[in-house]
């Protein structure tokens, strides 16, 4: 099912490949009720695994300690690569903060460091001959003008936001006919017993669905928390989409504003694209028109 979609190179000094579909593979997916869980796993993390201190120290605040970071790595080590439900995405860059004002979601990234660093973590850690997704999509598809190809095939379907109260405003931004909340607050994730019982709310709610309608969980619970309810309940919930979707979808969360200037979309979009660029081919002077298109492999 992947074989044939487009890859990139992530660094030109570590020939790691992830997979950059374009949306529509997702939309497909949606539509054809052919499910899957997107765990996404951003730079963060890796620096994490790496040591980094700035890091680790907000995970422990937000999380009631580091294991968190553990759980998650022993899970990528053993999970069925050839299972087709299961979608591990990763990233060695920055991604832009789509929330923030104009001046500051220009600045691309969190914090300097050699990506290098993380795609060699990422290469110790996910199974020898699984190729990621690539965890920048949303963002880059949310800046494109292309993400909403995604929200309006789940239109109809029964959408179950599970984040902090500000997700409750996309049921009318996005015009989702059948809308649930399942709502978080520091307090209700900041122990791992606390994450176990939402775990277990969100199975309880999977398992008294009656509606008929297809069931898409849009996770934004922030840190790496997404993705370790995801690991944990992939088993458990086999007729439901489960994705981690970030902070991409606050682009549709008027309480939560990004900057919605043209100008800065573009400068966000030719960020991430330079930067790619620059590390899959370390060309210091990339050509003008570098979009992520022209590194497919």
């Amino acid at each position: 099912m992947t074989e044939k979609l487009p890859r990139v190179i992530l660094h030109a000094d570590n020939p790691f490949k992830v997979y950059f579909p374009p949306i529509s593979y997702y939309c497909e997916r949606l539509k054809k009720l052919n499910y899957f869980h997107f765990i996404k796993l951003n730079e963060r993390y890796w620096q994490q695994l790496n040591g980094d201190q700035w890091f680790t120290q907000q995970t422990v605040k937000a999380c009631g300690g580091d294991q968190i970071l553990y759980d998650i790595e022993n899970y990528l080590k053993y999970f069925d690569i050839h299972s087709e439900v299961v979608i591990i995405a990763v990233s060695h860059l920055g991604p832009p903060q789509l929330w923030a004002n104009p001046e500051a979601a220009s600045r691309i990234g969190h914090r300097s460091f050699d990506p290098i660093e993380s795609i060699n973590r990422i290469r110790k850690t996910v199974p020898p001959g699984y190729i990621p997704h690539f965890a920048l999509n949303w963002k880059i598809y949310t800046l494109r003008n292309e993400i909403i190809e995604l929200y309006n095939t789940m239109k109809d379907y029964h959408i179950v936001t599970v984040g902090f109260e500000h997700l409750k405003e996309v049921k009318h931004t996005l015009g989702f006919n059948f809308h649930s909340h399942i709502n978080l607050t520091h307090d209700t994730v900041n122990t791992v017993k606390k994450r176990e019982m939402l775990g277990e709310h969100i199975l309880s709610h999977y398992k008294s669905e009656q509606n008929g309608k297809p069931l898409v969980y849009l996770l934004q619970a922030g840190e790496i928390i997404s993705a370790w309810l995801i690991a944990r309940l992939t088993d458990k919930i086999q007729k439901a989409f489960l994705i981690d979707i970030g902070r991409a979808i606050d682009a549709f969360t008027p309480n939560r504003h990004y900057a919605q200037d043209n100008l800065v979309f573009n400068e966000l979009v030719g960020s991430i694209e330079k930067q790619l660029w620059l590390s899959a081919t370390g060309n210091i002077q990339p050509p003008r028109r570098r979009t992520i298109e022209k590194l497919f492999i």
